[in-house]
């Protein structure tokens, strides 16, 4: 038996058996583990988790975050964690929340197609079990990868409901925008996403929740109106989006600064602000050619002249080329 070490207050637990890890993607042990582990770092570094912290896990599965946060959380934090696997709740109750008072595991009917196709209730329709501001940090790992927009609109104003004022969330998806749009048409995706819907794509139109990537901008929008903000920079992998402000062509013009963690972005998606050679209009409905020159002269040629610039018409271009050639800049 598989065994993983507490340290602190509780000795070893054991580690579920294979044909549960399984079922979760993970085909070896170090999978389990060190996806929980990797995703423990993101909870502290992204979303400011504390070992007082009350957190819940939505989708919580076999235990691969609550494992780490047992070596996290402190006695007066707390744990709660809901799925529809009745098997992997079992497991987790007999191993996990046997020996953490702070730890509770909870079995809910959701309808899947997929996943549980006895459930009698509906996603669109379910309540979490939770009353109103009950948590300070909520995780979605694999969650709406496999939700449909009407059942993942209802789980973020649940969300909104349970979390207290300040509360955050870690949420994962596969998203789509023009670069990762790019990727899968080229065929360098790992999943492909054939099947087109309006805001989003399927794997498979006959179990659709088997995989679901949301274009960027529905997301967005589901946040804003879940009153759920996302909090910039995007993480996208290995990658992260850094959104710049650049009025002038429109008011809510921006730029996506798009490069991997830890390093500058250097794919610059600017939309209509900036062209090979030329610059966007502004003489339309809402247009500011002053506001124009300064977020092309203070807010993007600062990120750097080696930055490949993707304008949203005509060929790519450079900051070092536009910088030092554009007409339009140069005057």
């Amino acid at each position: 038996m598989k065994l993983f070490r507490r340290e602190g207050r509780s000795a070893e637990i054991p580690l579920p058996p294979a044909d549960l890890m399984f079922e979760i993607g993970a085909s070896r042990v170090e999978e389990y583990t060190d996806i929980g582990n990797e995703f423990m770092g993101y909870f502290v570094e992204l979303a400011s988790l504390t070992p007082d912290s009350d957190v819940l896990d939505v989708g919580c599965g076999v235990g691969r975050m609550a494992l780490p946060l047992t070596r996290f959380l402190s006695r007066r934090g707390s744990y709660r964690g809901f799925d529809t696997w009745g098997r992997s709740i079992d497991w987790c109750k007999e191993n996990i929340q046997s020996r953490f008072r702070n730890f509770r595991f909870d079995l809910v009917d959701i309808y899947s197609k997929r996943y549980n196709p006895g459930g009698s209730v509906k996603a669109s329709e379910f309540v979490f079990p939770y009353a109103d501001d009950s948590f300070d940090f909520a995780a979605l790992t694999s969650v709406f990868t496999h939700m449909l927009p009407s059942d993942l609109q209802r789980y973020l104003g649940e969300l909104a409901r349970v979390l207290r004022p300040g509360g955050r969330c870690l949420i994962t998806y596969f998203l789509l925008n023009q670069e990762s749009l790019a990727a899968h048409d080229r065929g360098e995706t790992i999943l492909r996403f054939p099947v087109e819907k309006q805001g989003y794509r399927l794997a498979n139109e006959e179990i659709p929740e088997e995989a679901i990537a949301y274009d960027e901008t529905f997301v967005t929008a589901a946040h804003i109106s879940a009153s759920l903000p996302i909090q910039e920079p995007i993480y996208f992998g290995d990658y992260q989006v850094r959104v710049h402000h650049t009025p002038g062509h429109c008011p809510g013009g921006v730029c996506l600064q798009i490069g991997k963690k830890g390093e500058p972005g250097r794919h610059l998606f600017v939309g209509d602000t900036l062209f090979a050679g030329s610059i966007g209009r502004s003489d339309l409905p809402g247009g500011d050619h002053a506001a124009l020159m300064r977020s092309i002269t203070e807010v993007i040629f600062p990120l750097g002249d080696q930055a490949i610039v993707h304008p949203g018409h005509g060929p790519d271009t450079s900051v070092e080329r536009e910088r030092t050639t554009n007409p339009f800049v140069l005057r």
